[in-house]
């Protein structure tokens, strides 16, 4: 386990979690800030910079499955990265 600041540690998956409740720090943030409630079970977070561990909430957009997939896609064509 790595410890990513004090009360979060990074997951085995490159996650920031919260080391009191395990819950991913980014649909925590999401949940806050950027759409002020809690989130549907079929929403995800997207990090729009691809960087895991950035959990600003300007740094966040909550998507379907589908349009999660179609945004990394489009990524992956843009910039070649996976």
């Amino acid at each position: 386990m790595r410890f990513k600041d004090k009360g979060q540690y990074i997951d085995d998956n490159g996650y920031a979690r919260y080391i009191d409740s395990n819950q991913l720090v980014h649909r925590y943030v999401a949940e806050k800030y950027v759409v002020g409630r809690k989130l549907l079970q079929n929403e995800e977070v997207h990090h729009k910079n691809r960087n895991k561990l950035d959990n600003r909430a300007v740094n966040l957009s909550v998507t379907t499955h589908g349009m999660h997939v179609a945004a990394h896609a489009i990524s992956k064509i843009l910039t070649g990265r996976k």
